[in-house]
């Protein structure tokens, strides 16, 4: 008997220490994603409860495709897509479709049914029947620094091919465990466009703090509309928060393309 209290005696503190060990690390994937599933609707957990929807008028909505915005085609198509983002956002990852690691983490089963509303977006845009306009919106915490980077993508003619590095897997860990939002760290984020046309002009851009108060201005601007978490989409005056099916938002895109 003391031969095999004194085996006990060795284990149970490894075994401890290995659960331990193992709800750590769950901690952390789940600390890292923070999201939940409300009403149907994907939202993010650091958001705050989302505000009450306010009338919206396609007039708002054209008024957004104006100079100093980030926006590609023009107000008089019929499909107006809206959407506020934070580069930094899981869900916003998930709806670029350009993440396919933590797409599959996130959305599990679904994942096979699910169509992306970025690239649908763009090839409507492409194709000339819509237009479609980017804003951001904290939705999780470090993609200021981000976002500035975009509008000097943007000037530069760039905003696509820096907007798809930045939603890589690979950029979504630099921004949340690398870059966040300090300067002294753009040199990390600039690596993930390196091979971008004009990267060294944008990284001077950003230096410059030409964008600076545009995170602020776009939060402002969203709060006016009434969004909420991000993702948040408006299909002209339609709205669709969080990062939805774009199954969902066919029927509204359709109708207006009648």
């Amino acid at each position: 008997m003391a031969e095999k209290k004194s085996f006990q005696d060795k284990i149970l503190p490894v075994m401890v220490v290995g659960l331990i060990g193992a709800a750590f690390a769950l901690g952390v994937m789940w600390g890292k994603l923070q999201v939940y599933e409300k009403g149907g609707v994907v939202q993010n957990q650091d958001q705050p409860t989302a505000p009450t929807p306010v009338p919206v008028s396609i007039d708002q909505i054209k008024a957004l495709f104006a100079e100093g915005n980030i926006f590609q085609g023009d107000a008089s198509r019929k499909v107006l897509f809206v959407e506020f983002a934070d580069p930094s956002c899981p869900w916003c990852h998930v709806t670029s479709g350009k993440n396919e690691v933590l797409a599959k983490q996130v959305l599990g089963t679904r994942f096979s049914s699910y169509v992306a509303a970025e690239p649908e977006i763009r090839k409507l845009v492409e194709e000339g029947k819509a237009s479609f306009a980017w804003f951001y919106r904290n939705g999780h915490g470090s993609g200021e620094l981000a976002a500035q980077l975009l509008y000097c993508a943007n000037d530069l003619g760039q905003f696509w091919p820096v907007h798809d590095q930045l939603m890589s897997d690979e950029g979504y860990t630099t921004m949340n465990e690398v870059v966040g939002n300090d300067m002294a760290k753009l040199p990390e984020l600039m690596k993930l466009v390196a091979r971008v046309p004009q990267s060294g002009e944008m990284k001077t851009c950003v230096e410059s703090g030409k964008f600076k108060d545009r995170p602020a201005a776009d939060t402002a601007i969203g709060d006016q509309l009434g969004a909420g978490g991000t993702p948040h989409y408006f299909v002209n005056t339609t709205v669709f928060g969080g990062a939805q099916n774009f199954t969902e938002m066919k029927p509204a895109v359709d109708k207006a393309l009648e």
